[in-house]
């Protein structure tokens, strides 16, 4: 819906998108949104309101529908892209390895809050596939004030699952026969070959 509203520039004025089917379609799955919502996640948030005061009832909902809406597709994809852009380059993906052994060795531990903060050739990886590879390439809001953006949980969930991927295994792939489509996210237009080999 909202690439469809992208597309169709007389939807961008409110007025007009307010009368319109698309909106009436959007109401209709923000009510099934928002059903998910109110029984997701929420004893969390609601203990974070109660206690601390963190949120009222209004942020609370946009926490949850953020977390569903949003969460669960952008890192997935950027992993997807990470592995297609290290596969694509062996020497990229020598110098990871050799960072990883030299903080892990051969033993296959879990990752520690320390280890992701020795993982920097790792992260520079990471940042540099969403240079190239966007996962929103396009952003339809705008800021009424200034916003610092901490969202480290993602870069760590992402570089632990790295981290144990790419220990035991050496990936290939070629990110130049990638197809890719726009659909709200950047993504291939029908997936794409990633081989992995034990080492």
């Amino acid at each position: 819906m909202l690439v469809e509203r992208f597309q169709k520039f007389w939807l961008h004025s409110d007025f007009i998108y307010n009368w319109s089917n698309l909106k009436k379609k959007q109401e209709r799955c923000l009510k099934i949104l928002h059903n998910m919502s109110n029984t997701a996640f929420l004893d969390l948030l609601l203990e974070l309101s109660t206690d601390k005061g963190a949120f009222n009832d209004l942020e609370i909902r946009e926490q949850v529908d953020t977390m569903i809406a949003a969460g669960h597709e952008t890192s997935a994809n950027v992993l997807m892209f990470t592995l297609v852009m290290i596969g694509s380059y062996p020497k990229v993906q020598d110098r990871i390895f050799e960072e990883l052994y030299n903080i892990f060795g051969n033993d296959d531990r879990d990752v520690t809050k320390q280890d992701l903060s020795q993982l920097v050739y790792l992260e520079a990886v990471l940042k540099e596939t969403m240079r190239v590879y966007p996962i929103v390439p396009v952003t339809m809001r705008w800021l009424d004030r200034n916003v610092k953006l901490s969202k480290s949980y993602a870069y760590s969930s992402m570089k632990t699952t790295l981290a144990h991927l790419l220990r035991p295994y050496r990936v290939q792939a070629d990110h130049s026969k990638m197809i890719l489509k726009f659909d709200v996210v950047l993504k291939p237009e029908c997936g794409h070959f990633i081989s992995i080999e034990k080492r």
